[in-house]
This record gives structure tokens, C-alpha cells and sequence, in this order.
């Protein structure tokens, strides 16, 4: 049964919600889905707080037992229970689950499925046959939780009165999607606001504004990190920068969220901390899928992400200046055919939507002139003079993203004197479009922390290596050695040269460099915590004298449906890295060596590795592994394995 109920803010949505609760309502399990899915998290907190206090006087909602579990964070059915008996108090049910966990990890079991457990159950069971009680429950998994009994909750009793309330929303989880999963509650509530004023539609974005704030308030909470530190209101724009950008351009433009959201958010100034913007980006939920509800809350104006029409026939189609107050501006260029009618049509509806055609400009260059305030911009498949970009005028740039774009190469006069719009970049991304930085360029970059590149020729980056390496934090340099060229151990090649210096970096990917033979010297990089190599299947080998001891994670994978070349490597030595507590390792046919000596890794699989030829597995020294997956024994067929703690 679906009902709305009509709430202005958090605590008028527990009132009605309350009412769900008492004894004498027939509706065991109550479902909600909150304002378009934001506050539910909020409100579930509330209710389970004001039922605690003990100030019920009402008979109807006497709970001998709440029991309120956040598992927004998804981990399990077997985790979901340890959470029940951790709140039940239940120490010998908590050792249960300690044992069979410690079992299962002897075993490889996955932790996602890894189920209940029928004698914790039945211990639950137990203790609270004896009383009426309610569960709160914040459900982060992807299913509808099911036949609750096998978790020891004897929901359904006669005359009790046992009630569950749960959601799925939370961490800004606003997919519309997920609310069709509710099939068995009783009831769906959701909520909505006051809304008709007079017999017209009005929604007050404060109210909106409100919740969001609720749901950024939850994040901040339930977290350990430096998360906890932020104001909900500098969450809340954080969510609001990437739902608004999301909703209005995710068909325009590739904004890699994955890899540049905490980017963002520093960048355009929401933000201050760069571990925190990353930390904050771990907690969010990753899907950034809402109904677009960035257009209830307030003024989001200084956000901009469009497109802009280039015919073929007519070159380019007139285009408005980017306005003082815009902070971070997304531009994606598409070309059309003025010919057919369709896009006449669409070109006429281009027009019409101008609000100012006074200001309008018939190419890039002026586009800029009023941009100061401009933070982040990223330009896609745009067409400009790399010797005079219409951005040089923006001298608070912090974020530089270029994606297929192509240099105008056409004589303009007199050179540029003056490249300070690189002098305050934090981050440069540099996808497919080949711009080879003059040394004074590269001077002004001396602020830069974090250089991506793809499918840019290695030439092409010498210069920024050669003389900002040392500054450089997070280096992503993917698709770039590929058939056409070979790194080398030649002091002169840009690759072996400039990472060994690189002290300060502690990301480095280096995927789909498909080619490249010599694994470079990272030996000095004393900050380096990740490696990623995925897709470079022509490495020989990788050497523990070229890491340092600070590496943390480890990744090689091919074979896969990225990179679907099996790997030529024939040993991998990771010898000494004693911090390093995670390996990904597949698609290595040729894998003949594998020296994980002195590592804290906790678990191993070799099934994952593909790594048939796998003769000789070194392990001295791995106090704290305790499970390796080998199901088959012949696959690999060790000759060697040495295992030694003391």
C-alpha cells in the first residue's frame, strides 16, 4: 500500500511516520523512501532516537527492544546480523560470527555472500520472544532483505506488534530505480511538502535545501574520517555541483567523476582539504544518479555545463560568453550537417534559446574575457590556437581538462608573452589532444599536484616531466606507449627519467600502456602508496629494488574486457613493500615468479591470477595472511612454495 504523507522538514515526517508504529496498526514493515529519496536516513535516525528517550507515554509505542542498524554501507547478510547482536548486546552470538568469519576466511569466501548464521539467529530468536520490539533499519544492499526470521527477528507474532521501518535511501542514494525493489512492506511512505499555495504549485527551495542539509548532516555523522569535520551545508553543495553538472550534461560531456569529483569540489573552492574532498567522495554514493533535483534547491547559475554547435557548412555557430560569477565551466563542441532539416530545426531551437543575442560571439576567443572568477574548466572536442588558447586570459584557473581537442594551427602575429593562466593549475588532464607545452608554459606550472594523460604522446610530456616531476603528487599517464613506441632504460627517455625523482607522488598509473618493456625506477619515490599497471602487458618483469617500502596497493590485470591481451610478464618481486595490503593480479599466463615476502597481505588468489605457469610462490615473512585461494592445485602447480614466520 503506497500512501504520502505531508511533512515541511524532518521531525513533522517522524510525527506521521510514529503513527505507523503503534501496536494497534495493522502494518508490519513500513518502508520509506523520504522527499524524492532525500531525508529518509535522517528521519529513520530520528524516530529510533525519539522512541529511545524513554519519554513515550503512549502504550501503543512501548518497545521493549530497538534495534537500529546502519548498513548503508553494505558489506553482507552475515555483517548485517553481527550488527543485530552487537546491539542486543549478545557477546557469545558476536564470538559465533568472529569464528565462522575467521573460517571463512581460511576458506576464500567472499564477504558479500557470506550468509547468516542459524545458531545467531536462533540466540536472537531467543531473546526477544519475550517482549515487543522494532527494528530501524538502513538497507544499503541492492535487494529487498527477505525472509528476516533466518536473522532470528520473530517479526510476525500475534498481538506483539513487532514492527520493522526501513529505507534504501541514504548517502544520497536517489536512484529512482531502487524503490521498485520494495515489494513485500506493507506500506511505502514517501513524503512530500506543502506545496499548493492559492491552487498553484509552489515548492519553497528552503524546504529542499533543508533536507538535503539533513542528508549531508547523516554522512558527516557516521563517518570516522575528516568527513566529520565539514559543515552539512559544504557536503550539501558538493552533492549539488555534481547533481546539477550531472543531470544537465552527462550526455555532452565525459566528466569522470570516478577520478576528478574531490578534484572538483577543491578546486572550484567548495572545498579546502584535498583528503577530505577524497575522503567525502569514498562516502557519497558512487551512482551520482538523481532525478535532478539540483533545480528545487537554490541558485546553482555559477556551475556551467553545455554544448556548442560547429557546421560543417557555416563553421562556428554563434555562442555566449561565460559569465563573471561561473566558477567551473564544462564546454562540449559537436559538429553538425546545416543541410539536413532536422538540424535546421535544431539550430533555429538553438538560437531562440539565447536569451541575450547581443552577446553572442562568433568563436572562442572573446568567450573568456569575463571569466574571472573561472576555477575549473574542461573543454571538449574544441578547436582553438594552442599557441593563443581563449582561456589565457584566466588567471585563477586550478583545473585544466582538454579532451579531443585539436590546435588551430593558423598564424595570429605576435606571440604570447605571458602563460599566467598555468601559474595557479592544482590539476592538468590532457585526453587525446596532442599540445606540446613550450618551457615557458611549463615554468608557470609550478603549482601542479596531480597531471592525467591519455593518449598523448610520451614527446609530448618531456618537458612537464623534466621539470615538474618533483612536485607532481598523482600521475595517471594511460594509453600513451603504445605500437608506435617502446620505453626504454635510457636515461633520455621520459619515462625512465623523470619518475625517478618523482619524491612526492603517491599515485601512479600507468594502464593500457600496452608496450611499454622496462618498468620504471620508483625506488626514491619514498610517498608512492598505489601502482596500477593495468593493461601493460608487454612488462618483462617487475623488480622489488625499483619500488619503495611505502607502497600500499598493487594492481596488474589483462586478459579482461578492457584489456583483453593476456600479460608477458614472467616475475613479479614486491619483496620488502611492508605496507602493502592489497594485490590485484589476473591475466598473467606467463607468470613464472612471484615474491610477496614481508608484505601484510591478509588474502591471496591465485585462481584470480590465471597464472598457469606459476612454479614458484615466496611468501617469507607474511605474518598476517591468513587465507589463500588455490581450488585447483594443479592450476598453478607450484614447484617451490616457501612460507616462513617466525
Amino acid at each position: 500500500m503506497d500512501e504520502v504523507i505531508t511533512a515541511e522538514n524532518v521531525a513533522e515526517a517522524v510525527d506521521s511516520i510514529i503513527d505507523k508504529l503503534k501496536k494497534s496498526d495493522v502494518s508490519n514493515v513500513v518502508y520509506f523512501d523520504g522527499w524524492e529519496g532525500l531525508g529518509a536516513s535522517a528521519v529513520l535516525r530520528a524516530v529510533a532516537e525519539r522512541l529511545t528517550l524513554g519519554q513515550i507515554t503512549d502504550p501503543e509505542l512501548r518497545f521493549e527492544k530497538i534495534i537500529h542498524i546502519d548498513c548503508s554501507r553494505w558489506k553482507s547478510r552475515r555483517e548485517m546480523q553481527r550488527k543485530i547482536a552487537e546491539k542486543l548486546e549478545m557477546t557469545q552470538a558476536k564470538d559465533l560470527i568472529d569464528e565462522q568469519d575467521e573460517a571463512d576466511d581460511i576458506n576464500g569466501k567472499d564477504e558479500s555472500s557470506r550468509d547468516v548464521i542459524n545458531d545467531v539467529g536462533i540466540a536472537v530468536n531467543d531473546v526477544l520472544m519475550s517482549g515487543r520490539f522494532l527494528v530501524v533499519f538502513h538497507n544499503g544492499s541492492d535487494n529487498e532483505i527477505k525472509y528476516v526470521t533466518n536473522f532470528g527477528l520473530p517479526l510476525y507474532q500475534p498481538y506483539k506488534g513487532n514492527k520493522i521501518l526501513w529505507t534504501f535511501r541514504g548517502r544520497f542514494r536517489l536512484s529512482t530505480k531502487i524503490q521498485d525493489k520494495v515489494q513485500e512492506a506493507d506500506v511505502f511512505l514517501a513524503a512530500e511538502f506543502h506545496n499548493k499555495i492559492y491552487g498553484m504549485e509552489f515548492q519553497d527551495q528552503s524546504h529542499w535545501w533543508d533536507i538535503l542539509c539533513e542528508e549531508a548532516a547523516e554522512i558527516a555523522s557516521s563517518t570516522c574520517s575528516g568527513v566529520a569535520k565539514l559543515h552539512p551545508t559544504t557536503i550539501a553543495k558538493c552533492w549539488l555541483y555534481i547533481s546539477k553538472l550531472n543531470f544537465v550534461g552527462r550526455d555532452i560531456i565525459d566528466y569522470d567523476w570516478a577520478v576528478h569529483a574531490s578534484n572538483y569540489w577543491v578546486c572550484d573552492g567548495i572545498i579546502q582539504e584535498w583528503e577530505i574532498a577524497d575522503a567525502l567522495q569514498q562516502e557519497m554514493w558512487q551512482e551520482w544518479d538523481d532525478p535532478g533535483l539540483y533545480h528545487m534547491m537554490r541558485n546553482t547559475d555559477n556551475w556551467i555545463s553545455t554544448s556548442h554547435l560547429i557546421s560543417s557548412n557555416y563553421g562556428f555557430l554563434a555562442a555566449s560568453a561565460v559569465a563573471q560569477t561561473v566558477s567551473s565551466f564544462f564546454l562540449a563542441a559537436h559538429q553538425i550537417d546545416t543541410e539536413s532539416k532536422d538540424t535546421v530545426e535544431l539550430v533555429e531551437y538553438f538560437f531562440k534559446s539565447k536569451l541575450n543575442p547581443a552577446h553572442l560571439l562568433q568563436n572562442y576567443n572573446d568567450m573568456f574575457q569575463h571569466a574571472e572568477n573561472l576555477r575549473v574548466l574542461k573543454l571538449s572536442l574544441c578547436t582553438f590556437r594552442f599557441a593563443s588558447p581563449p582561456f589565457l586570459c584566466c588567471r585563477g584557473l586550478r583545473f585544466l581538462g582538454l579532451d579531443n581537442c585539436l590546435d588551430l594551427n593558423i598564424d595570429a602575429g605576435e606571440e604570447v608573452q605571458s602563460w599566467n593562466c598555468f601559474h595557479g593549475l592544482w590539476v592538468l588532464d590532457l585526453q587525446y589532444t596532442q599540445w606540446v607545452f613550450s618551457p615557458q608554459m611549463i615554468e608557470e606550472m609550478n603549482n601542479v599536484r596531480e597531471l592525467n594523460v591519455k593518449g598523448v604522446k610520451p614527446h609530448n610530456l618531456r618537458h612537464i616531466w623534466k621539470r615538474q616531476h618533483n612536485k607532481i603528487q598523482k600521475l595517471r599517464v594511460i594509453k600513451t606507449i603504445d605500437q608506435d613506441y617502446t620505453a626504454t632504460k635510457d636515461e633520455k627517455d621520459p619515462f625512465t627519467f623523470t619518475f625517478s625523482g618523482m619524491e612526492k607522488m603517491e599515485i601512479l598509473d600507468l594502464s593500457g600502456n600496452s608496450t611499454m618493456q622496462a618498468f620504471p625506477d620508483l625506488s626514491k619515490a619514498t610517498c608512492l602508496k598505489t601502482v596500477t599497471l593495468d593493461g601493460c602487458v608487454g612488462l618483462d618483469s617487475v623488480s622489488d629494488s625499483n619500488l619503495p617500502v611505502s607502497l600500499e596497493e598493487f594492481s596488474l590485470v589483462a586478459a579482461s574486457e578492457q584489456y583483453p591481451k593476456a600479460a608477458n610478464i614472467t616475475k613479479i618481486s614486491l619483496f620488502g613493500c611492508c605496507r602493502l595490503k592489497k594485490l590485484i593480479l589476473s591475466g598473467l599466463p606467463k607468470l613464472e615468479e612471484l615474491d610477496l615476502s614481508g608484505t601484510i597481505l591478509e588474502k591471496l588468489d591465485l585462481d584470480a591470477m590465471q597464472a598457469e605457469k606459476l612454479n614458484r610462490l615466496l611468501l617469507f615473512g607474511c605474518l598476517h595472511l591468513c587465507a589463500i585461494k588455490w581450488s585447483d592445485v594443479t592450476k598453478p602447480q607450484l614447484d617451490e612454495l616457501h612460507i616462513l614466520s617466525p
